[in-house]
């Protein structure tokens, strides 16, 4: 398995939206980045695509509520 550099967490993207929760960009770019990511592990476990759908939804949701309550 090769090395992808684009698997690793954006530090800078993170603080990002940690200093402007308000920042439309940078939450697109955080559901662009992960969105595909989380959907993917999903469909490799099996899941069926509204199910992958739903439950990557669902992360990004809770992701999202964690970055905002430490902020």
């Amino acid at each position: 398995m090769r090395f992808d550099p684009s698997s690793l967490t954006s530090e800078t993207l993170l603080g990002r939206l940690r200093q402007g929760p308000d920042d439309q960009a940078a939450w697109d770019r955080f559901v662009e980045r992960y969105g595909p990511m989380i959907y993917g592990w999903c469909r490799q476990w099996r899941l069926q695509e509204a199910d992958a759908e739903d439950v990557t939804q669902e992360v990004l949701l809770c992701l999202a509520r964690k970055l905002l309550a430490g902020s």
